[in-house]
């Protein structure tokens, strides 16, 4: 769903629905966005969609949403965001499993779609990396190569574990 900021303006103050989640349903991102932007969205399945955020039509607050990317049975959107004007050349996404198996990818090898599509391959799995779980979107750009220190990726294990990863040891695959 995309609502603009005027939409808002009108109920300040006050407690308005935003978006109407049928009960089979969970919302689990929102994000601003500056207009004109791509978005990506990347599923359990280990797929992702990239689209322009003017794909979606605004709506007004009571509105439901419209669909993203098409999921089967049981797949999940495990992230979304929006990327940076210039993603193609500053941006990577790093996705992870269930199993802890990671992988970063440059987003100029991700082509745009429509929304509501299947999405492309973005982790191949198998029973051994299990489903995807979580990704991120890494802006390269800021990235501090003289301290690797400071680019660490923080996981949660099931058992509330801690694993501490310098992003750089993640390999880049396709």
């Amino acid at each position: 769903k995309r609502v603009t900021m005027v939409d808002f303006m009108g109920y300040a103050g006050l407690d308005p629905t935003i978006i109407n989640v049928p009960d089979k349903d969970k919302l689990s991102w929102a994000f601003y966005t500056e207009g004109g932007q791509d978005v990506i969205l990347v599923s359990s399945a280990g797929k992702s969609i990239c689209f322009n955020e003017d794909d979606v039509r605004s709506s007004g607050l009571q509105a439901g949403g419209v669909g993203g990317m098409k999921l089967k049975k049981g797949e999940t959107i495990v992230y979304a965001a929006p990327l940076a004007q210039d993603y193609e050349t500053t941006q990577e996404v790093l996705t992870m499993t269930a199993e802890g198996y990671s992988k970063r990818t440059s987003m100029a090898e991700y082509s745009k779609q429509g929304r509501n599509g299947g999405g492309i391959v973005t982790h191949k799995l198998t029973t051994k990396t299990g489903p995807l779980v979580s990704a991120l979107i890494l802006d390269m750009d800021t990235a501090d190569e003289a301290n690797p220190a400071t680019n660490l990726l923080v996981a949660l294990t099931t058992k509330g574990q801690t694993q501490i990863l310098p992003v750089a040891e993640v390999p880049i695959g396709g």
